[in-house]
């Protein structure tokens, strides 16, 4: 039976689900809507690569929750996640940040507080990366020695900000560095992004 998968193949968090449809080397794709509901339904439905390892749960979903939920509304505009009441601040700070955006589309010269908001996102993004490269001293994935669903969603972001601000990435980052190096040469990776 055909799995259904709705995604942009430019899209920034569909990419996780087509790495693991390329981990877990999954053709009969007729094309679920959330990324990370995709990538939990493959990993335990599909044999292949372990994405979600029981033993590494923790660690997995923390790293997930932190790249998909930290910073990234203002360069990538991700689906809503999560709609609920205790999450409600969360989506209303968005609408005052999507807002800003057209503010300074329609009036160009009040447009420094999308600047400053874009500054600020930086930011974070950059904290986000000094965590990561933390994280990387511990083994050459995500997780440890294992290549899990951390990656899977880590990969889309990394990719993403490197064509954004591949110097900010990297600087000072080795393990950050070696990480994409390893990550890019599995035939997952080059399936989505050389494709």
């Amino acid at each position: 039976m055909p799995v259904k998968f709705y995604s942009f193949k430019q899209a920034l968090w569909p990419r996780s689900v087509r790495l693991t449809l390329a981990e877990k080397n999954i053709t009969d794709i007729e094309i679920l809507d959330d990324s990370t509901t995709i990538t939990e339904y493959l990993d335990s439905n599909y044999p292949g690569t372990e994405l979600y390892s029981t033993s590494d749960m923790v660690t997995i979903t923390h790293w997930i929750d932190t790249i998909l939920m930290g910073f990234s509304w203002c360069f990538l505009h991700p689906i809503l996640l999560n709609w609920s009441r205790q999450n409600t601040p969360f989506y209303r700070e968005k609408l005052q940040q999507t807002n800003s955006f057209l503010v300074a589309y329609k009036y160009p010269e009040q447009a420094q507080p999308l600047y400053d908001l874009h500054r600020a996102e930086w930011r974070k993004a950059e904290l986000l990366l000094d965590q990561l490269e933390d994280q990387l001293e511990s083994g050459p994935y995500i997780v440890g020695v294992k290549y899990t669903a951390a990656d899977v969603h880590v990969i889309p972001l990394l990719v993403h900000l490197k064509s954004i601000k591949s110097d900010v990435v990297f600087s000072g980052r080795p393990n950050l560095q070696q990480y994409l190096t390893k990550v890019s040469s599995r035939e997952s990776f080059k399936l989505v992004y050389d494709a």
